[in-house]
């Protein structure tokens, strides 16, 4: 089934937070700030070939030595270790349930690297590897060893060989960090090191007043080719389109160079031709990524919407959110939205994203599964393909021991000054971030360390493993949809069998009175309609299933 039966409010919320930055932005002069002094790119094209270079630095980066998003903590259970990758190294992330406190080891166990997230909460408030029985603190130091008699135990509970290796996690908008560097300097770090945040959620609290737009999901391609991607509104209208862009009204991009250096790359773009209010776009290597938008030129339209939005919220039961600036205000400036993304390289080939879009004006009426189900992955689903395939071209045309960066130069040609954010990338992780991931395991992801050559869409769209199975709200609504799938083929399947009993005796009806012939009867076309209605709307259900499974997305037929 296809998505046009979507409503047009809908649509309208999916435009304004969405498709809208396309049309936004046109670069314009930051007077007195610490931009003023840089200079704007050239729509030229032999300028614009010409990627502005990152300033060098000394320290080579650190990859493990950063905060990285691992879990959204509403959606993990604090009964159960959960196992989480990041860099390609598996870790577990539990919930201490005394303190309740959120930790995080290293997933090996120090006795025979059995994973501890196969483990268990013991009601003592230990983490227990359930191969041996071992027992770990809150600080990964061993309390205890069932093997071990008294005498061992004295001297083994005491060697660092026996401890868990323990590393920084932190709490931040709703999601887990942590720190993937267990070394007591990278503790040290982690403690003096904010985790990245856009200034714009400091300056404006009523962004993330009421916002429960969070959301995950695993991609089948690396952490490059990722923020390759998020760096690249021109994209939008095409590999969106329908979703949160349209492709009649793609066009040339003018983006302005606001800041470039080894710790920040901020840009802004517009449709060229185009007098509207700027959008910002900056990337936070390695994690944060987010758009800046000003919808004040929506006010209006947002307006209405969100009054619609207000009554389908009392139908639906749910309270009315109340936002803290006024109509008016919005229209002076003040309506602003914001794309977050945070990112998690997870292993050669696999990437996270976990993205949110808070606002100070609009509450959106749909629930959340519905959001995530006909909107986000759809959004994601329709590149997905494209960056899967794109990454192993560019491996495959990797030489040996060339990082990814290196071979981009020679086999990407972007002559427009759209394809500014991708080489600023392009150009940090050459320069700045080492060429490549650096992943804890494993050198310069080849082709064949990309994992199977997935020609099955199936595997490439897997939405429940990707993010259903990791989402209480898409679980919740799937369970509901097969709950109700059963009932209404049980309801066909009885109706049926009553039509058919009555039939006989509907057949023998010469001597009723009228009356109760025709009662008879519509009796009869009630159950025949009440079985067909039943198997329609359980074969419904059946299609909407797919939605959280798998659901293939093809250019020519749904777009």
């Amino acid at each position: 089934m296809k998505h046009r039966t979507i409503t047009v409010l809908f649509f309208l919320i999916s435009f304004l937070r969405g498709e809208t930055f396309l049309l936004s932005v046109r670069p314009r002069t930051l007077h007195g700030t610490l931009f003023s002094n840089l200079k704007k790119e050239t729509a030229d094209e032999t300028l614009v070939e010409t990627t502005p270079e990152l300033p060098h630095t000394h320290r080579p980066f650190q990859w493990k030595r950063n905060w990285y998003p691992v879990a959204i903590e509403t959606e993990l259970d604090p009964n159960l270790p959960h196992q989480v990758t990041v860099l390609n190294e598996p870790y577990v992330v539990w919930r201490q349930p005394v303190s309740g406190e959120w930790l995080c080891f290293k997933d090996a166990c120090p006795h025979r690297l059995a994973p501890l997230s196969e483990g268990r909460i013991d009601e003592s408030g230990t983490l227990m590897c359930t191969y041996h029985g071992w027992e770990f603190a809150s600080d990964g130091s061993c309390a205890r060893i069932p093997q071990a008699s008294e005498a061992v135990a004295a001297t083994a509970l005491k060697s660092p060989r026996a401890c868990a290796s323990p590393v920084p996690l932190r709490r931040h908008l709703g999601m887990l960090f942590i720190w993937p560097d267990a070394t007591e300097e990278g503790h040290r770090e982690a403690d003096v090191t904010e985790i990245p945040t856009p200034p714009q959620l400091k300056e404006d609290p009523s962004l993330l007043s009421g916002d429960d737009t969070l959301n995950a999901r695993y991609l089948a391609y690396n952490w490059d080719t990722l923020v390759e991607n998020v760096m690249d509104p021109a994209h939008v209208p095409h590999a969106h389109h329908g979703i949160q862009g349209n492709r009649k009204r793609a066009g040339p991009l003018d983006m302005e160079v606001l800041r470039t250096d080894s710790t920040n790359i901020t840009l802004s773009f517009a449709l060229e031709g185009r007098e509207t209010t700027p959008t910002v776009l900056s990337l936070r290597p390695p994690s944060l990524l987010f758009y800046s938008f000003d919808f004040s030129q929506f006010a209006g339209k947002a307006q209405k919407i969100a009054g619609i939005g207000r009554f389908l919220r009392r139908m639906m039961g749910k309270p009315v959110k109340t936002r803290h600036l006024s109509w008016e205000g919005l229209a002076k400036g003040g309506a602003r939205g914001m794309l977050i993304a945070y990112l998690c390289p997870v292993r050669p080939g696999v990437s996270r994203l976990f993205s949110m879009f808070p606002n100070n004006f609009l509450d959106s009426p749909r629930p959340r599964w519905h959001d995530h189900v006909f909107n986000r992955n759809r959004v994601l689903d329709s590149d997905m393909v494209h960056l899967h395939f794109q990454e192993r071209e560019l491996r495959a045309l990797t030489k040996d021991q060339e990082d990814a960066s290196a071979a981009t130069s020679r086999a990407f040609y972007m002559p427009t000054q759209s394809d500014l954010g991708v080489r600023l990338f392009r150009s940090w992780l050459g320069e700045t971030g080492g060429g490549q991931v650096g992943w804890t395991r494993g050198g310069v992801p080849l082709v064949e360390d990309l994992g199977l050559n997935w020609r099955d869409r199936t595997k490439i769209l897997n939405r429940w493993e990707q993010h259903t199975k990791d989402c209480s709200a898409c679980r919740d609504a799937l369970q509901r949809i097969r709950a109700g799938r059963r009932i209404a083929k049980v309801m066909s399947l009885l109706s049926g069998a009553m039509f058919l009993f009555f039939s006989p005796v509907v057949a023998a009806t010469a001597t009723w009175s009228m009356a109760r012939v025709v009662a008879l009867r519509w009796g009869q076309v009630f159950l025949l309609l009440l079985s067909a209605g039943c198997a329609l709307l359980s074969s419904r259900l059946g299609k909407m299933e797919e939605w959280f499974l798998f659901k293939d997305y093809r250019h020519g037929i749904d777009s």
